[in-house]
């Protein structure tokens, strides 16, 4: 059964694609890219975070899966060149607001610019979706942390959770998906959990997570399945966790990626909606002048004494409405 059936739930995937190089022979691109689009066919996420993927992975995802946009940049140059960080939604849902990206590094808006002990550039990429359903803003981040620099993950992670905090301002549904390249012992995890209000989507969610605890897992069935190192975090304020899984979808023993998608559902919760204070209303009470104060005075008219003579009878049956100011002022000197 497709739990998506209400219209505040949206699939999300993290997926390491895996560069594309000759060094990985007959677990080249070209020869496993088919099952990379099967694999995101049979789970039809709603939003996809990639990592590693080079603009021809791009651009062949793009062919094959034509029902979504994406926005990403090259790390190398904030442009084209070097590995993309590309976010991925489907267009009948979700229409883009703004975009961007920042590199984990001192400068992180330098394209290309390197942090701390990292080895090589490394980004983070964001939108912001309006959801065409109901109407309601969502955030998405996608990393790809250092595999070498201890620092740079926790330094990175820390960035990371200050623009969270920047641009969403806590006020909206949020989720950072990513390969973070270290375990959930690790700085750079607590860090993203302590400073940017996100939990892992592991740890909340409703049913039982299925599948194996790691996600790095080379290409080929029969190796054991390594440690964690690609996650989901949410903003449990604005979303629950429905159901949370690492794929071990494969091919005749071969695995479509060396890491395991992470896909997870998830219930955006509705804002609640503000009540308005109702207006305050001004009473007034209809006060025969003869009640009023001896020789009280209000534009032209003039009021006497209850014991005076009135030359018309008439007069008698008069009202007057003062302003409240009026009766305070009344009440205050007699």
């Amino acid at each position: 059964m497709d739990t998506r059936a209400h219209n505040s739930t949206v699939r999300v995937m993290t997926y390491n694609i895996r560069m594309d190089t000759p060094e990985d022979g007959s677990n080249q691109w070209s020869n496993r890219r088919d099952r990379v689009f099967r694999l995101i066919q049979r789970y039809h996420p709603d939003l996809f975070g990639v990592q590693e993927a080079l603009p021809h992975q791009l651009s062949d995802l793009q062919s094959a899966l034509p029902t979504y946009e994406w926005y990403g940049v090259g790390r190398d140059d904030g442009i084209s060149n070097g590995e993309f960080s590309a976010i991925f939604y489907r267009r009948d849902i979700f229409h883009l607001q703004r975009q961007g990206t920042f590199w984990l590094s001192e400068t992180p808006d330098t394209p290309g610019s390197k942090g701390w002990d990292a080895a090589l550039p490394r980004i983070c990429t964001w939108v912001i979706l309006r959801d065409r359903r109901s109407g309601q803003s969502i955030a998405h981040f996608n990393t790809h942390l250092d595999h070498v620099g201890k620092t740079a993950r926790r330094e990175g992670a820390r960035l990371i959770a200050s623009r969270i905090r920047e641009l969403t301002g806590l006020a909206m549904p949020t989720i950072l998906t990513g390969d973070f390249n270290t375990d959930p012992q690790s700085d750079a995890y607590r860090t993203i959990v302590a400073e940017s209000s996100l939990q892992d989507a592991k740890q909340i969610t409703k049913t039982p997570h299925r599948g194996p605890d790691g996600t790095w897992s080379t290409f080929h069935t029969w190796r054991r399945i390594g440690q964690r190192l690609d996650y989901i975090f949410v903003s449990p304020q604005h979303i629950q966790v429905l159901n949370h899984q690492h794929s071990t979808f494969s091919e005749q023993f071969r695995y479509p990626s060396d890491h395991l998608p992470v896909i997870a559902t998830l219930a955006l919760q509705r804002p609640t909606p503000k009540r308005r204070k109702p207006k305050k209303q001004m009473m007034f009470t209809a006060v025969p002048h003869l009640l009023l104060p001896p020789t009280y005075h209000h534009h032209r008219h003039h009021y006497h004494h209850p014991h005076s003579h009135y030359p018309h009878s008439s007069q008698r049956s008069h009202f007057y409405f003062p302003s409240p100011s009026h009766i305070f002022a009344y009440r205050s000197r007699y």
